[in-house]
C-alpha cells in the first residue's frame, strides 16, 4: 500500500530541514505531530527513513532515495489530479477548425436575374 501523500510531503520538509521543530513550524503543525506521523510512514513502508537523537535527524539510506525519488511522483500525482479537475470542468478537449478556400464566398447571381 502507497503512504499518503501528505505525510510523503512532510517527509520532504523534514528531509530538507533535518530538524522536527523547523519542519513542523514550516509545515504549521505540532512537532509531535509530525513525529508520529513519521513512525506512521516508516512502520507503513517497514523500514526506517531517520535517524533521530537529541540534537539531530539524520537520513538513512532509504530515507535519502525516498526524498530523491518522490519528489517527482507527487509532481506527476498532482498534474494527473489537475488534469481530472479540468475534465470535470469541461476544459479538456480539442477543438479543430477547418478552413477550405472553395468553401468560402461565393458570388452567386440571385435566382430572380435567370
Amino acid at each position: 500500500m502507497a503512504p499518503d501523500t501528505v505525510s510523503l510531503r512532510y517527509f520532504l520538509v523534514l528531509a530538507q530541514e533535518l530538524n522536527f521543530t523547523r519542519a513542523a513550524a514550516r509545515i504549521g503543525i505540532a512537532q509531535p505531530a509530525l513525529s508520529a506521523r513519521m513512525r506512521r510512514l516508516e512502520a507503513e513502508l517497514g523500514t526506517a527513513l531517520l535517524v533521530r537523537n537529541t540534537r539531530s535527524v539524520v537520513l538513512t539510506t532509504a530515507g535519502a532515495a525516498l526524498a530523491e525519488s518522490a519528489p517527482p511522483a507527487l509532481a506527476a500525482l498532482d498534474r494527473a489530479w489537475d488534469t481530472a479537475r479540468s475534465a470535470a470542468a469541461g476544459e479538456l478537449g480539442t477543438l479543430r477548425i477547418g478552413y477550405s478556400l472553395s468553401a468560402g464566398p461565393r458570388r452567386h447571381r440571385p435566382w430572380w436575374t435567370g
